[in-house]
């Protein structure tokens, strides 16, 4: 895996600590760098096909996404409320057309910060 330099990585660091993402954006380096393994690597042209959205990874890498901040995030229990996946996952589409080069985490990110004002705070009774 190699590292990626991305063009706003004071952006980035402000909108992660803006939402109280602080883990990710501590592992930023002095130099604006910090490691994406697996899908979040990927560019969003790569998601978006010649033969169409691939839905498929975008859903397998939103749910270990999603899943890593729920458990991390303080007074969060879900970010992307479950009645909203689809409409988020179409709000991702919607931003990787407008930003091919971007990578997939950087979009996740974006809609973390659209869906954060809306997140669940606290498990439903049972």
């Amino acid at each position: 895996m190699r590292a990626f330099r991305f063009i706003l990585p004071t952006a980035l660091l402000a909108v992660a600590l803006s939402l109280g993402i602080a883990a990710p954006a501590a592992a930023i380096d002095g130099d604006g760098k910090f490691m994406m393994k697996g899908v979040g690597g990927k560019t969003c042209q790569e998601l978006l096909r010649n033969d169409g959205v691939n839905y498929a990874m975008l859903d397998v890498f939103l749910d270990g996404f999603v899943s890593a901040l729920n458990a991390d995030r303080k007074d969060t229990y879900d970010i992307v409320p479950a009645a909203e996946w689809e409409k988020a996952m179409e709000w991702i589409v919607a931003y990787c057309g407008n930003n091919r080069e971007h990578r997939l985490a950087i979009a996740a990110y974006r809609m973390i910060e659209h869906y954060h004002p809306r997140r669940v705070k606290k498990a439903p009774r049972s």
